[in-house]
């Protein structure tokens, strides 16, 4: 069976591995022709367009970003549909809008071929795809699926795979957003919110998302990127407003999801992971995630007593401001670590006693140990700000 593929960012690029690992034929198109290049090396022949890689194929699958860019590929132009020879079935594995779905579905059938939305969440080849469809083009399909996925369902006609998939993220990030806000008013009233995750999983409020708040999020540096970028999720939190509005349905959950992921892109944050939501809504409603906080400080602290201050960018940001004992300022983060460098007595070693603070505000009690034997106390206060360490103030105790 000879396989099209569309569409090799890190999604269709997994798809095309796996293939290519069971033995099909695969030809693949980017409008990046250097996201080809991998696959090619490992068997797969390129086309020049969408177009050149329907014609002659028996199945395409397309994995790409937005629902503009599906119709494009499908019924642009230089699109599927305007192949020499079209394929048998077109199977759409984006997360993509209900009516346009419907509407491609629609077109593929008057030129008799299939149309399957199945959008997938997971990495290939352990993914879960949500299939919408004709009964005999998905069972077709299904030696393919079987070399991408765990878990394949059909749902129903065409259609129905796009909205599993967006009832999906609605109830995903649904819950993340129920959990975080939940978190952090914890961590403002000074609970411990990592602690309050973890009692909670003993009892009929437990789920896999809270379990992995601790860890991926609160715990976390939010700048690292795991998991699924926020653009993306802000894309599919509108095409779930989108199918709730088409169907006449006022969601207050779905209001809320589209106004975080807003907010997000708006504050720059469309390259993180979604984690990154929390930083929003600890500025929105004036919460500290106060368990992420002390981590930074703890960092800092371990970074100094590592003798490694020059990873101290881990954790501070590059415009650091340091507000000494003697009342002077050092500005930026190099200078400061110059000046301490400068001042320091040899090795030093520093305990931290004590924590106190809430939004964005940490008051840490230190215990200094000098190289040369001393040792002082110091209250230093610490400013975060998006992840990260932006001020401190030193004073003796």
């Amino acid at each position: 069976m000879n396989v099209g593929l569309i569409g090799l960012g890190f999604m269709g690029t997994l798809m095309g591995r796996a293939l290519l690992a069971a033995g099909y034929e695969l030809t693949v198109f980017d409008i990046d022709p250097a996201r080809c290049a991998e696959l090619e090396h490992a068997g797969a022949v390129t086309a020049g367009s969408a177009s050149a890689l329907a014609s002659g194929r028996d199945i395409v699958f397309m994995m790409v970003r937005e629902p503009s860019q599906v119709r494009e590929c499908v019924a642009g132009p230089d699109g599927i549909l305007s192949a020499d020879s079209l394929p048998r079935i077109v199977v759409d594995c984006s997360t993509n809008s209900h009516a346009l779905v419907l509407s491609l579905a629609g077109e593929c059938a008057s030129r008799g071929v299939a149309f399957v939305d199945a959008p997938v969440t997971g990495r290939p080849p352990d993914a879960t795809f949500f299939v919408g469809g004709d009964p005999v083009a998905v069972a077709e399909l299904q030696p393919l699926f079987a070399v991408l996925a765990n878990h394949v369902t059909h749902l129903g006609g065409p259609g129905c795979g796009t909205v599993g998939k967006l009832v999906n993220q609605q109830v995903l990030y649904g819950t993340y957003l129920i959990s975080l806000e939940a978190l952090l008013m914890a961590a403002k009233a000074g609970v411990d919110a990592p602690l309050l995750a973890q009692a909670m999983q003993h009892g009929p409020a437990r789920s896999a998302v809270l379990d992995s708040i601790p860890e991926k999020i609160l715990g976390a540096d939010l700048s690292d990127n795991r998991g699924a970028p926020l653009r993306l999720i802000d894309k599919d939190m509108r095409l779930l407003a989108e199918l709730a509005a088409g169907l006449e349905m006022s969601s207050a959950n779905v209001a809320a999801l589209v106004e975080a992921f807003g907010e997000a892109l708006a504050e720059g944050l469309g390259d993180h992971h979604f984690g990154a939501v929390v930083q929003v809504l600890a500025d929105r409603r004036t919460h500290a995630v106060v368990s992420n906080d002390r981590q930074l400080v703890r960092r800092f602290v371990e970074l100094w007593n590592a003798d490694t201050p020059e990873l101290l960018g881990e954790v501070a940001d590059a415009s650091f401001i340091w507000h000494g004992i003697d009342g002077g300022e050092v500005h930026g983060l190099d200078a400061y670590v110059k000046t301490v460098t400068a001042r320091s007595r040899g090795p030093r070693h520093i305990v931290i006693e004590q924590f106190a603070g809430e939004a964005g505000l940490i008051m840490v009690r230190l215990l200094i140990h000098r190289g040369d034997g001393s040792r002082f106390r110091t209250h230093d206060l610490f400013e975060t700000r998006r992840g990260k360490i932006t001020q401190e103030w030193s004073g003796h105790a």
